[in-house]
């Protein structure tokens, strides 16, 4: 049996979606949108070259003369469920700049306006993956991805579900809430407050003269997208990795909304701390949470 590696591939001949063949920057502001600025392809990102003699200077890269594997690695995807009753989105205004409260409270990761796509940007990156298939040094297959950390963002088991599917490439649907109304603060359920960004409502919010006008995301300029956030619960079957992948334990996994450890008295929902029966798809575990919080979705994909 023939235990090397497959013959690498130059990196010349490596699929072009990576740093290696493009980068992604933010392009440039629209003043007809608010300056809001679309993201924009850009160029290659240069890679360091490390010598363990510290005294060579040289950036070429040496040639791959061995490789043991090829394999992905993603980290703080941060799967949500916005509609949850444990999101604390009204404290995110009391970490706003100025009066009256100057960025006094540490609250300003309670809410993001992406928090209703979190499922399909992580749809997109495993086919990403998929697409770019091997190495971009090596040349080899990739044989399996590893996600270090924060899978998901406020400790919940039906977040924990959906994650596992995601990435699986299993049929979710990505609604916790009625399924008649939306629970979350992007709809008008809640009210249309100032604070969060309403995609359906902008037309109402320009013409209804009672109420605060524009929210502070379209007056920054984000888009109107009539069929948010209704679109973003609907049923779907999610690409897949198609390989193997491997869970670490973030640093915020078993925390709600990043600074609050899980207790019973805190989980809506949940069975007593003394039950062994099973939790609900929608509800909190009541025993060591497997994925959990950060409050923000910066996300990061490396393949090495």
């Amino acid at each position: 049996m023939n235990t090397q590696p497959e013959p690498a591939m130059s990196a010349s001949e490596a699929p072009g979606l990576t740093t290696m063949g493009r980068t992604v920057v933010v392009g440039p502001p629209d003043p007809s949108q608010g300056d809001y600025s679309r993201l924009a392809y850009g160029p290659p990102e240069p890679h360091l070259i490390r010598h363990l003699d510290i005294c060579d200077l040289s950036q070429v890269a040496p040639p791959v003369s061995f490789a043991l594997t090829s394999f992905a690695q993603l980290t703080d995807l941060h799967i949500t469920d916005d509609q949850s009753p444990l999101r604390v989105e009204f404290l995110d205004r009391y970490a706003d700049p100025g009066e009256p409260h100057r960025r006094s409270y540490p609250f300003d990761s309670g809410y993001h306006a992406h928090e209703c796509l979190t499922v399909y940007g992580v749809d997109a990156i495993c086919r990403a993956l998929r697409n770019v298939g091997r190495g971009p040094r090596t040349g080899l297959p990739l044989a399996f991805t590893m996600v270090t950390g924060d899978g998901i963002d406020n400790c919940q088991s039906n977040e924990l579900r959906w994650y596992i599917d995601i990435l699986d490439g299993q049929t979710l649907t990505p609604d916790s809430g009625s399924p008649t109304l939306d629970n979350s603060v992007t709809s008008d359920a809640l009210g249309l407050p100032v604070e969060y960004w309403h995609p359906a409502s902008r037309d109402f919010e320009l013409s209804n003269h009672n109420g605060p006008g524009l929210d502070n995301f379209f007056r920054a300029g984000f888009p109107a997208i009539t069929q948010l956030p209704f679109a973003a619960r609907k049923p779907f079957t999610a690409t897949g990795l198609g390989m193997p992948w491997f869970a670490c334990y973030g640093n915020h996994d078993a925390l709600v909304i990043r600074p609050v450890r899980l207790s019973a008295s805190i989980c809506p929902g949940s069975p007593s701390a003394t039950s062994s029966g099973p939790s609900s798809p929608n509800r909190c575990p009541t025993s060591s949470p497997a994925a959990g919080p950060a409050a923000t979705w910066s996300t990061s994909s490396t393949i090495c």
